[in-house]
């Protein structure tokens, strides 16, 4: 997340210019104005890969493609430029490959898998699942990926190719949430996870059903997914998500791992995705508040074995939510990005809390991440939050 706001603050510096002198601002300034998103850093640390959107008024839509720049700022390139659109790019674990979504030549105009290989060569289309791709996630030996893939169009198979002089059926209601603000009207189509084998370009389904599945991550050993789901009855009740755990291989009953009575890595916060420690013993994740507050609780730190056991929240008296949890290499820390103003995120003495030692972690972009650490003079399972001036230490 911050490197994603320095990487928009230097595309909306150089599509400005640096023209000292002074006017008035007008709309065509609006329209060069450019949106970056997503930047991942190649496994080697050199370069960055993200998506950059630009408005085409013209056509009144937004034109998505994928650049890579240089870790120095030195170099900056743009990977493709087809008139389709190109995001959420993805590198392999080896580094070989640049993945990225796009409905480029789908005459069902949903997104799927490409592949640039950067030994040279053009993109390569590897998936072909009829109701697209919204999520995937390379396994760690860059064999494999998890996808997560909707339930096919029941219009699509019937409809004329030009998507202009289709009729749509009639839209019946027969699900308590029956609208969203990103998709619109929903029906019953779900999203489930794939397992992709990358040498034979196939793809099972983990877990067919009547649930949707989000947000999948790797265990570090390739043998495991987790992902979030609200695997109960009448889910559109609640927002009571859950992390579950699946083996890596077709047929396979998942296993929940959270309990909370209140949403687990709700896909509207925290990242998305559980983020797993690097010995594969621990998942970190976003556990929000109790289900009567809806949104106005807050996000906290938690931590679950993945073995199965009573997950537990590290950051209780931090009064500020938490966004985008991720390991250290070593796995005796996690940092995360606060939510709200930047500055002090929480308070030394507050109850349960304690003093720690500062570990400073401002990016250059000004953006803050807190860091959880193990700690070692305060006894075994302690912690210490920092967010720049302010330290806080809570047990989990």
């Amino acid at each position: 997340m911050a490197l994603g706001l320095l990487c928009t603050a230097g595309v909306v510096q150089g599509a400005l210019g640096q023209d000292a002198s002074k006017r008035k601002l007008t709309l065509d300034d609006l329209y060069r104005f450019r949106d970056v998103d997503a930047p991942q850093v190649s496994p080697d640390g050199g370069w960055v890969a993200y998506s950059v959107s630009a408005p085409d008024v013209a056509k009144d839509r937004s034109d998505n493609d994928i650049w890579m720049t240089s870790w120095d700022g030195t170099r900056s390139l743009r990977m493709t430029t087809s008139k389709s659109g190109e995001h959420t790019p993805r590198w392999s674990p080896d580094g070989r490959y640049l993945a990225f979504l796009s409905d480029r030549d789908d005459p069902r105009e949903v997104d799927q898998v490409w592949l640039l290989d950067r030994a040279g060569g053009e993109s390569e289309r590897i998936t072909d699942l009829p109701g697209g791709v919204s999520e995937y996630a390379w396994s760690p030996e860059s064999k494999r990926l998890a996808l997560i893939a909707s339930d096919p169009d029941p219009d699509s198979a019937t409809v004329s190719p030009d998507t202009t002089k289709r009729t749509r059926r009639p839209i019946v209601i027969d699900r308590f949430q029956f609208k969203n603000d990103d998709s619109g009207y929903l029906d019953t189509r779900r999203n489930h996870l794939y397992l992709f084998d990358l040498a034979s370009r196939k793809g099972e389904i983990l877990t067919p059903g009547q649930y949707d599945e989000l947000g999948p991550s790797w265990s570090p050993d390739g043998r495991s997914i987790a992902f979030v789901s609200k695997r109960r009855p009448e889910f559109d009740r609640t927002n009571n998500w859950d992390i579950y755990l699946v083996d890596a291989q077709p047929g396979a009953s998942p296993r929940q791992l959270t309990t909370f009575e209140g949403p687990d890595m709700d896909p509207d916060w925290g990242g998305h995705a559980p983020a797993w420690s690097p010995d594969g013993k621990y998942l970190a994740y976003v556990q929000g508040g109790p289900l009567k507050l809806i949104y106005y609780a807050g996000q906290k730190l938690a931590v679950v074995p993945a073995a199965g056991g009573p997950a537990r929240v590290v950051t209780p008296a931090l009064d500020r939510n938490v966004l985008s949890p991720a390991w250290s290499a070593d796995g005796a820390s996690l940092l995360f990005l606060p939510g709200g103003r930047s500055g002090e995120q929480c308070r030394p003495g507050s109850p349960g809390w304690g003093p720690g030692s500062v570990a400073d972690q401002g990016t250059p972009s000004g953006q803050r991440f807190l860091r959880w650490t193990r700690g070692q003079s305060r006894g075994a399972g302690e912690h210490a939050v920092s967010s720049g001036r302010s330290v806080c230490a809570g047990r989990w």
